[in-house]
């Protein structure tokens, strides 16, 4: 059965919704009509386009535009199993109104609308993966994520500082978080790194120009701090990440030592497990108490290769 067929019921619901934006009982249809999506489904684009309409376009303040967002936010995850969209009225919601939507509309919850139909509808592109084993959940599979440059837009010129922080945290795990191969995180680095140069670059050069004064150069100003915490930030979290086949990197090895001094004893080779990150003064003093006789580690040179070890 489908809405065409149950007219009565979704013009009686829209009706409501519309005359009814201001009181309690906006929330009890709303919920009503996500519970008849469970038998009259899947929602059509119409249906989403007329409570867009009523909720978000129309909208007196935040709270009735966050009405519709959590409406369509729960019905996405109530239909893990089955859709309670059709295709198109999912992409009329994506494309048609969250990448539209000015900066400044974005509250936390329109923010976590935003941030599940991102991962929703990359991950049915194929271009996110979903596993279960692992703690981040996700696997990047292509760097080019459809609307990933919309979380930059909410990150640079976003007013609500917890939607900032949260598209900044986003972003970052994104990158250094998920699970991924190295040719895909080296070209989601190089994007990362390239877009906020260019940003640093451009902001920098209007903040040097006497002609941006006033609000535009507190906005420019405002745009270079962000950058430059953003850079900070990724530097920061890219520290030894690990990529998808990587091993970890061992924190000893095996080195074997010659003696070649003049007075050397018995045993002239010996094995010797040594820290990666040690100084070559460290491992002087090392190898000295280590060969027999004993020697302080100033008195040692070492050789490797037929090249003399400086540092």
């Amino acid at each position: 059965m489908t809405w065409l067929a149950n007219e009565s019921i979704f013009e009686y619901l829209l009706v409501g919704i519309a005359r009814n934006r201001f009181d309690k009982s906006l929330n009890e249809r709303l919920s009503l009509l996500a519970l008849l999506g469970n038998y009259y489904k899947p929602f059509e684009k119409s249906l989403v386009e007329q409570l867009w309409r009523i909720l978000g376009m129309r909208a007196i303040d935040d709270r009735h535009r966050e009405q519709f967002f959590l409406f369509v936010r729960d019905c996405l995850i109530k239909g893990n199993n089955e859709p309670l969209f059709t295709e198109e009225a999912v992409n009329f919601v994506y494309f048609g109104i969250l990448l539209k939507l000015h900066a400044r509309w974005f509250s936390l919850k329109i923010y976590d609308c935003f941030e599940m139909f991102f991962l929703r509808f990359n991950q049915d592109c194929k271009l996110l993966g979903y596993l279960n084993s692992s703690t981040t959940n996700y696997q990047l599979l292509d760097p080019q994520l459809i609307g990933l440059n919309k979380f930059w837009y909410i990150y640079l010129t976003g007013e609500d500082s917890k939607v900032v922080k949260r598209c900044k945290d986003f972003l970052t795990r994104l990158l250094s978080k998920y699970e991924c191969e190295q040719k895909v995180f080296l070209v989601m680095k190089q994007e990362y790194v390239s877009l906020i140069l260019e940003h640093i670059n451009n902001n920098l050069e209007a903040v040097k120009s006497k002609e941006v004064t006033g609000e535009e150069r507190t906005r420019r100003l405002q745009l270079l701090a962000r950058c430059l915490e953003m850079l900070i930030r990724v530097i920061e979290e890219l520290e030894g990440k690990r990529l998808s086949g990587d091993k970890p990197p061992p924190e000893e090895i095996t080195i074997h030592i010659e003696n070649a001094m003049k007075d050397k004893m018995p045993p002239r080779t010996l094995p010797m497990k040594v820290d990666v990150n040690l100084t070559l003064k460290q491992l002087k003093e090392l190898v000295g108490k280590s060969i027999n006789p004993p020697k302080k580690g100033t008195q040692l040179k070492l050789m490797t290769r037929g090249a003399f070890l400086r540092g």
